[in-house]
């Protein structure tokens, strides 16, 4: 078919051919008007016009014919090869003609009386009716209606149409025909509906325009009821994996396991399995070549089902056993009592996934004190399966029994008696100010412990010092002001007086023991021949005490300083490092091995952290601050202070 606008460029461009003119007038509405004199008489013209139109179903043309259009012009009307309308008829009968699919316009000047006069005036009007692509079930749905080229060139032509839509059997509604009208309707069963859009003239001829919409289940986890019994295989024999969900419509799915995925999708709508709410089945298979891809364990099998009104994802899971053998369960001999954690060891030489039980007995009564229960799920995992917990009395013997079974294989173990006895787990000792030597210095030892008795050795220079002490509580109160690089509520605060009589780097070396444990541990202090001006230094971070508190929320960036107190000035180096040592919690102390390397910009006393230089989670940062004389690389002194940030 030729566009009105193709057919306006091809009548203008041959204006001199045919000896008229067609003139467009407000892009669709177009003027037809017979030559000029001169042209008439013109020798080897061509005095004929002749539009042919192709019009499509959505489509009428309407032309418009003047009182004396035929004094000045043949005029020859067809439709489908039948005439409809020729100046032949005497009197003109109509001045205004309808015309649907095809059709041609003739139009010949009449040179004994030809005059620059518009002979007609044609425009096609076209229906459009607008649809969402796609739509729930029961929802309400917007349709518009609209007639092209109607209202703003109504002025020209008195055409009388009635509109209406349909949204199938008995279910028509009329709209305006002025504007674009807009209509609210609902679809209560699934599939493509079509809705028709048509307007009639008087005669009863009509032009049509239709819309498809695809009506589809908006589905949930409720509504689909999925079904997916727990499935097991023994490795690598193939089998099938099921899932039932309620008929809906349309749906594709995907069943994924790893990188394996079975897809399909629901072809042809049926009522009565919608109407029935029908069972659907869905299956996987897992075959042999799957299993030796993907390993025994436990994997998880993610159900995936979409349409374009609504999506769902249902997780389940898949056991492929492989027999468990080989089992092993190892305890220290001694342990550690309430509110602190001891760790049983489990191993498995072979096999998984396994449901493993641990039993806690007391010796040799076998009095049962506690189950815990928990799952390894793929071979690496049940290689080691390490699980805390505690126990609150001291000075009394258990054992672990140990049991692990998957639906093909079962396997136990026993583990060798061990004790509860009370436990040391960390140490942190500094002192409350500067070392000199033959100046008595305060020891200041931080123990985290469980409840009991212990002794404490400490050895420095040539000296070797005994102190009894006694664990009475989990929480501790502290008021000594010391710069502290944790949270000291759960540490036993000791004090003792030392003198040392040389200078430089003193190592104290010391450790705690009971009856059943010795914990050892050492740390370097510096000590001056006299006093230096290096006093303390404080990071501004809003905590007035020494010891960190609260976490500072690292978001975007986060700025720290360091205020240094000099007593005096003197002539030598100061020198500040900052650090960083991962913690899992305020209690914790930062260990070497836990250092953590900061990426932040470093201007001596102020680091700028920005969110991405650490992984989340908390931190301590610590300041040291150290002097030394201008003529010597050693350290003279040196003072910290720490913040938590998280």
């Amino acid at each position: 078919m030729c566009t009105i606008t193709l057919w306006i460029r091809l009548i203008l461009a041959s204006m001199l051919i045919f000896q008229g003119s067609v003139q467009e007038t407000k892009a669709t509405s177009v003027e037809i008007h017979a030559p000029l004199r001169e042209e008439c008489n013109q020798p080897n013209v061509l005095n004929q016009i002749a539009l042919q139109f192709d019009l499509k179903k959505t489509q009428m043309l309407v032309l418009r014919l003047q009182n004396k259009s035929c004094s000045y012009a043949l005029i020859n009307v067809q439709l489908k090869s039948e005439t409809i309308f020729s100046c032949n008829q005497s009197p003109l009968q109509m001045n205004q003609v309808y015309l649907f699919g095809r059709c041609s316009v003739s139009i010949s000047p009449l040179p004994q009386n030809c005059k620059s006069i518009m002979i007609a005036r044609y425009i096609i009007i076209e229906l459009k009716v607008i649809l969402p692509q796609a739509v729930s079930v029961g929802k309400n749905v917007t349709i518009y209606s609209e007639i092209n080229n109607f209202r703003q060139y109504a002025e020209f032509f008195l055409v009388t149409i009635t509109c209406s839509i349909s949204f199938g059997a008995n279910s028509r509604v009329s709209v305006e025909v002025n504007q674009r009208a807009a209509l609210y309707h609902q679809f209560f069963i699934p599939g493509v509906h079509v809705t028709s859009f048509s307007c009639e003239i008087p005669d009863g001829e009509a032009i049509r325009a239709y819309g498809a919409v695809n009506v589809e289940s908006y589905f949930n986890v409720d509504n689909l009821k999925i079904i997916s019994p727990l499935k097991t295989a023994r490795f690598p024999t193939g089998t099938t994996l099921f899932f039932w969900y309620i008929y809906q419509y349309p749906i594709q799915h995907c069943i994924v396991l790893k990188t394996y995925q079975s897809c399909d999708r629901t072809k042809t709508f049926s009522q009565i399995k919608y109407e029935n709410k029908e069972t659907i089945e869905v299956q996987f298979q897992l075959t042999t070549d799957i299993q030796l891809s993907i390993g025994p364990g436990i994997h998880p099998v993610t159900l995936f089902m979409q349409n374009n009104v609504s999506d769902v994802k249902y997780m389940s899971t898949v056991w492929i056993n492989k027999q468990v053998t080989g089992m092993k369960v190892i305890c220290d001999s001694f342990v550690g009592i309430q509110p602190n954690h001891f760790t049983i060891n489990i191993t498995l030489e072979e096999g998984c996934p396994a449901n493993i039980t641990i039993e806690i007995n007391k010796y040799p009564s076998n009095k049962h004190v506690s189950q815990i229960k928990t799952v390894c799920s793929n071979p690496d995992e049940c290689k080691l399966v390490q699980v805390k917990t505690s126990l609150k009395k001291a000075g009394e013997k258990y054992r672990v029994t140990v049991f692990a079974n998957n639906q093909i294989s079962n396997d136990s173990a026993v583990s060798q008696v061990f004790e509860t006895v009370p436990q040391i787990y960390d140490v942190y000792m500094t002192s409350d100010g500067p070392l000199y030597a033959n100046v008595p210095t305060n020891l200041m030892i931080y123990v985290r412990g469980d409840i009991g008795r212990f002794e404490m050795t400490l050895r420095f220079e040539e000296h070797s010092k005994h102190v009894p002490f006694t664990i009475d509580s989990i929480k501790h109160v502290h008021s000594d002001g010391a710069s502290l690089p944790f949270d000291s509520t759960f540490y036993k605060l000791t004090k003792e007086k030392i003198v040392f009589t040389s200078t430089g780097d003193q190592l104290i070396e010391a450790n705690i023991r009971n009856s059943k444990q010795v914990f050892n541990f050492s740390l370097n202090f510096i000590v001056q021949r006299q006093q230096t001006c290096l006093e303390s230094v404080k990071i501004r971070d809003g905590n007035s005490n020494r010891a960190i508190g609260e976490p500072l929320k690292l978001a975007r960036e986060l700025i720290l300083s360091g205020d240094v107190t000099l007593s005096c000035v003197e002539d030598s180096n100061i020198k500040f490092k900052w650090k960083s040592f991962k913690v899992d919690s305020s209690s914790q102390l930062p260990r070497p091995e836990n250092e953590v390397k900061l990426k932040g910009n470093i201007y001596n006393n102020e680091i700028v952290i920005r969110s991405n230089d650490l992984l989340p989670g908390l931190y301590v940062i610590m300041l040291e601050v150290s002097t030394n004389e201008v003529t010597d690389k050693d350290v003279t002194s040196e003072a910290r202070d720490f913040s938590l940030i998280e």
